[in-house]
């Protein structure tokens, strides 16, 4: 009889995840694109979910021939996104029954985010993540490798002291899904941010964070 490795951890990407951000990029990237007469597609967007500010920047510039620094396009993206930021991020649906439910399971939690220390203070600023998690949390740094490179999950199971095969990460993007893959760990995709065809490589795809609960990962591992 095979045993499962048994599941201690679970790892949240935060954009689209656990904070409902996605929507706020979007009126982002779309009124800086129409800034240079440029429409914002679904297309575009999903050459950029889970790449960094700077290099969804020059994916833009590239993909529409733009005549502009893409730093100046990051920057004009980030400074529009911090202000909706500030008036408008509110929490994903079904996130905190889900947070309370592993909780009380006494499961490891940790962010893993390619959002950096500007973003990570934003979002603490209104929501406070940093303290729900209590401090467990994995942002963007220098060192860091982007999507679909493992670094951000991986750092973020040696902060839990736990081992990659023992962690499921629970992300929305293709690259998220590949880089907690190439960690050595399971992968539950939420759609919302793109369709469920692209998520494919995924342990389970959801349609909502409301289907997730210890029960659906005690599938993947026992918990």
């Amino acid at each position: 009889m095979v045993c499962k490795m048994a599941i201690k951890a679970v790892i949240f990407d935060m954009d689209g995840v656990i904070i409902d951000s996605e929507i706020l990029w979007d009126k982002a990237m779309i009124d800086v694109l129409s800034k240079y007469g440029v429409k914002y597609t679904q297309e575009s967007k999903d050459l950029c979910m889970g790449k960094s500010i700077e290099e969804a920047a020059l994916i833009q510039k590239n993909l529409h021939d733009l005549n502009v620094d893409e730093k100046i396009i990051a920057d004009e993206k980030l400074s529009t996104a911090l202000k909706y930021y500030e008036q408008e991020l509110k929490f994903m649906p079904g996130f905190f029954s889900l947070f309370e439910s592993l909780k009380n399971r006494n499961v490891k939690m940790c962010i893993a985010t390619a959002s950096d220390i500007t973003l990570m203070n934003a979002v603490d600023a209104k929501l406070k993540l940093t303290d729900l998690f209590l401090g467990n949390v994995v942002f963007r740094t220098e060192k860091h490798k982007s999507k679909p490179a493992p670094d951000i999950f991986l750092d973020a199971a040696a902060k839990l002291n736990v081992k990659p095969k023992e962690c499921v990460v629970i992300e929305d993007s293709p690259l998220g899904v590949q880089g907690a893959l190439n960690a050595g760990m399971k992968c539950i995709a939420l759609t919302g941010s793109t369709k469920s065809e692209n998520l494919k490589g995924a342990d389970l795809i959801v349609n909502k964070l409301e289907e997730i609960n210890p029960s659906v990962i005690g599938l993947l591992g026992l918990i």
